[in-house]
């Protein structure tokens, strides 16, 4: 199946330059979807926000 071509990986290897970046991950148990999730997510969220200084975290 031909396709197009921002659909296809090239064969060969393309270097790309990006500025530094900082990311978080979640671990553990809770399955994407759930409540555990969501509620993991959010104080990520509420903690990265802190460490920034942009935002009050929630309780």
């Amino acid at each position: 199946m031909p396709g197009t071509a921002h659909l296809r990986a090239s064969d060969e290897p393309e270097y790309v330059r990006s500025p530094a970046a900082t990311y978080v991950s979640i671990q553990g148990p809770g399955s994407p979807g759930t409540e555990e999730f969501y509620r993991k997510k959010a104080l990520i969220g509420d903690i990265a926000r802190e460490v920034e200084g942009g935002g009050r975290p929630t309780t």
